[in-house]
């Protein structure tokens, strides 16, 4: 349930599913790793805005061999992004994968 989801959870959005947060898009099962997001409830704007997946990891969502666990695997991960804001248009995040020890 959408309760339960804390800050760092990984969370599998489908198509047409509403979620009540704000998430850092990893990928998507489309080519272009891009997803389409509508923020009616936010703004009050029907048109659908363009989210990209990150850059390097794109075929996660696109039922390719991949899955987070194996890319991360052995590894320490870190995402970082800013501050909350009531910026709807723009965010700054970045994600680091280094060698485990």
């Amino acid at each position: 349930e959408w309760r339960e989801v804390v800050s760092g959870d990984i969370v599998r959005v489908v198509r047409d599913q509403s979620f009540p947060c704000d998430v850092v898009l990893l990928s998507s099962s489309l080519e272009d790793a891009v997803c389409y997001v509508e923020t009616k409830n936010l703004d009050g704007e029907t048109n659908l805005k363009i989210k990209r997946g990150v850059e390097g990891i794109k075929n996660l969502g696109a039922g390719g061999a991949k899955t987070l666990q194996d890319m991360t695997s052995g590894t320490e991960t870190y995402v970082e992004c800013e501050h909350p804001n009531n910026s709807l248009y723009t965010f700054t995040g970045n994600i680091d994968v280094y060698p485990g020890p």
